[in-house]
């Protein structure tokens, strides 16, 4: 029974050593570094349409520029749209559609997965990144 017990013993206390060594890393694509937002920060609020074809995104206290890139994935393949603001102050709304329009007529992604949306905004001192996933 005593070396059974300094068995499970050792066991443990083996156990105890090898998983204080695990060390969980983040991929230097997705780091990104986490500051705390001055109470002059701008307000960055995406949210899908009612009919999910889209995405609206709101800023509100926009200073200096603003500059935004949403990546998704449809049918396997990769989609994107860019867009920049300048403004002092102000409120701007965007409105991204998911798809192509010509002549008026709208043909819109099926399948959409993986939507990721980065706002990079600068101040007169620093330059500050935003990531939102967006949930379809």
């Amino acid at each position: 029974m005593k070396k059974l017990f300094q068995f499970l013993f050792f066991i443990f206390l083996f156990l105890l050593i090898k998983v204080s060594f695990v060390e969980a890393r983040v991929l230097p694509r997705f780091q990104s570094t986490r500051v705390s937002a001055p109470s002059s920060s701008i307000g960055i609020y995406p949210q899908l349409r009612a009919d999910r074809k889209g995405l609206l995104i709101n800023f509100s206290n926009i200073s200096g520029n603003v500059s935004y890139v949403l990546y998704y994935k449809t049918n396997d393949k990769d989609e994107g749209v860019s867009g920049s603001i300048e403004g002092s102050g102000s409120t701007e709304t965007r409105e991204i559609l998911f798809g192509t329009c010509s002549s008026g007529v709208c043909r819109y992604h099926e399948n959409i997965n993986n939507m990721k949306l980065e706002v990079t905004y600068s101040t007169s001192s620093t330059k500050r990144l935003r990531r939102f996933r967006i949930r379809v």
